[in-house]
């Protein structure tokens, strides 16, 4: 049994100075594959480097627009036409202090547990389907009351006052549009 001894050099003193044997064959720096960085190599978050097969070690390259610059261009071209539809409701009481009011509109309600004379209360809603509106209270005397509204249809917005009186009746006045 015979041990050959292979004489070893230094391939690239600038990557830690590995000995290779010298029976790998001559590897030129050209065609030797540089990986990416491990760890920054600016501040600068825009700045990279990556991996190269050719002679240009080292080049840093410079995004002039970075992601969340063009995310941000993208979302405002998206949203430009967007609005979402919704109905301004105002309900006034212009009578005797009312209590537990609830307004209903289809697939959901809102209310107030109190209603002072002279007071109002602003609610922001979106039709979700078609249906009728409505306005149940108890008066001061503790009487439940109940008033049906205008119909609404899905995609209806604008605005909506609706007034309790004097004697309790309750008045609509619907400013809708559907522009389907």
């Amino acid at each position: 049994m015979t041990i050959k001894c292979v004489p070893q050099q230094i391939l690239f003193s600038g990557f830690g100075g590995r000995k290779v044997p010298s029976g790998m064959g001559k590897v030129s720096t050209a065609g030797v594959l540089r990986l990416r960085a491990t760890s920054a190599v600016s501040r600068d978050k825009s700045v990279r480097r990556s991996a190269q097969d050719d002679d240009l070690v080292g080049v840093l390259t410079k995004n002039i627009l970075n992601r969340r610059t063009l995310l941000l261009v993208l979302l405002l071209l998206a949203c430009g036409g967007c609005r979402s539809r919704f109905v301004e409701v105002t309900i006034v009481n212009q009578g005797p202090t009312v209590h537990v009011v609830e307004f209903d509109y289809p697939s959901a309600s809102f209310g107030a547990n109190l209603l002072t004379t002279g007071a109002s209360y602003h609610y922001r809603l979106k039709v979700q389907g078609p249906g009728l509106l409505s306005l149940q209270y108890e008066d001061a005397s503790g009487h439940t009351r109940t008033a049906q509204g205008p119909k609404v249809e899905l995609g209806d917005q604008g605005s909506l006052l609706v007034k309790i009186g004097e004697g309790g009746a309750v008045t609509w006045a619907p400013n809708l549009t559907n522009p389907k």
